[in-house]
């Protein structure tokens, strides 16, 4: 069953919003809205919301969807991270030409630390 999920997660290259996903879900198992969000605990209005990619599915949501339709949490909230990165990408424009940043990183500390106990070691 996951994998019939996973491979309709992207149409063309614009990964689908969680909700059109869960409607699929919700379609095979003859469920509907208000019987989702009744098993959930959650208002019938947060399951329409999240239907029509008005909401996202937060933590929260995805463990009372794996409660209710045992699909992982994680399966939820990884299509969620997915579509969030998918549209921050296509809103994101190119920096253009950029220069490079001057060396940082371990050894730069590393170094500092080790001139700093050299001159604590040297006598006066």
């Amino acid at each position: 069953m996951r994998k019939r999920f996973w491979m309709r997660c992207v149409i063309g290259r614009r990964r689908v919003h969680p909700g059109a996903i869960l409607q699929e879900v919700l379609h095979g198992a003859e469920i509907s809205q208000n019987g989702l969000a009744n098993a959930m605990g959650v208002s019938p209005r947060r399951v329409n919301e999240i239907l029509h990619g008005a909401r996202s599915i937060t933590a929260h949501t995805a463990l009372r969807l794996e409660e209710v339709l045992g699909l992982s949490a994680e399966y939820w909230m990884s299509l969620q991270a997915d579509h969030d990165l998918d549209m921050e990408r296509r809103k994101l424009r190119p920096l253009g030409p950029r220069k490079p940043l001057p060396e940082i990183g371990p050894s730069c500390a590393f170094d500092a630390a080790e001139r700093e106990r050299e001159d604590l070691q040297e006598p006066t």
